[in-house]
């Protein structure tokens, strides 16, 4: 449920399907490939922003906090998903938005503002500082008694979010092999390499191209405690928010064939990696491999001429 005054609570659709694609493809290296479809949980609130958040709204009442204090870019999902949720459990909403001008644009801070969100922002230089100490301390004086949840809903209680979701997976799928999933923030991929099982791997797809990627992830969610997950850097496809026609065209091509559309800043570079997996054969026959659509159409919002 999203909310109590939500007026689409009653959508909520949960647990999300979980969907086989069948392709020679794959199929004939005995690989099988099921998408656990996140993108259906809600119109406006899905993906792994639904994921995050139902672990974190309800921390507002229980800790009695006044508001939420968060963060994104002018067509952020977080953003988008938080502020609808932010109104549904009638909560104030501060976000500030990394931008050069001072009253940015988008049919994401569109939605934001029109469900009662407060709209500041921070300039660029500035917005990669928001989450040194000084920062934090300075958020904090400034918004006393808010929950402050960082940039992408990226709270350590975000994680438990997919640990339903995995469980969700082997009610249907009782032994899957690989999970796949796109990686910004690194929070899905951290909840889901802390609730696999031992079996599982866990492959995380890098949106963003980043040299110090795998050492940043890894100090944030302490990721070396664990084993049997995966970090794919090379098919950012020029870094976030880069959408090249390449990108474009096999996105688009996807949903022709298979019917599921995919965003082209995260979930579409990670299903191009699952098919070069399979391309190069790195995924062994008889595997299940379960690929999380997470979401994030409304970011196609963002691409011009889209």
């Amino acid at each position: 449920m999203i909310g109590a005054n939500s007026t689409g609570e009653n959508v909520t659709r949960l647990p999300s399907p979980l969907v086989e694609l069948k392709d020679p493809f794959w199929n004939n290296q005995e690989i099988r490939l099921w998408v656990k479809r996140d993108d259906l949980i809600h119109p406006i609130v899905s993906g792994n922003k639904y994921r995050k958040l139902a672990f974190l709204m309800p921390e507002l009442a229980n800790n009695g906090y006044e508001g939420v204090l968060s963060f994104g870019g002018p067509n952020s999902n977080h953003a988008h998903a938080l502020a609808w949720m932010c109104r549904c459990y009638g909560v104030p909403l501060t976000l500030m938005i990394r931008s050069s001008v001072s009253h940015p644009q988008s049919a994401t801070l569109e939605d934001v503002r029109t469900w009662g969100a407060e709209v500041r922002t921070i300039p660029p230089k500035q917005y990669r500082e928001k989450d040194t100490i000084p920062m934090m301390r300075a958020w904090r004086a400034r918004y006393p008694g808010y929950l402050i949840i960082p940039e992408g809903g990226s709270h350590p209680k975000s994680l438990l979010g997919f640990k339903s979701m995995m469980e969700e997976v082997r009610e249907v799928l009782p032994k899957p092999d690989l999970f796949i999933c796109p990686v910004g923030t690194g929070a899905t991929m951290a909840g889901m390499i802390k609730y696999k099982r031992d079996r599982e791997q866990v492959l995380g797809v890098s949106a963003l191209k980043s040299s110090t990627l795998f050492k940043d992830l890894n100090a944030r969610w302490k990721l070396d405690r664990f084993q049997g997950w995966t970090l794919a850097e090379q098919w950012h496809f020029g870094g976030y928010g880069k959408t090249p026609s390449s990108l474009l065209k096999f996105v688009k091509w996807f949903e022709e064939v298979y019917s599921i559309r995919l965003d082209p800043i995260y979930s579409g570079k990670a299903m191009f990696a699952f098919f070069e997996y399979v391309k190069y054969q790195l995924i062994p026959p008889g595997s299940q491999v379960v690929f999380l659509h997470t979401g994030g159409l409304q970011g196609w919002r963002g691409i011009a001429g889209q």
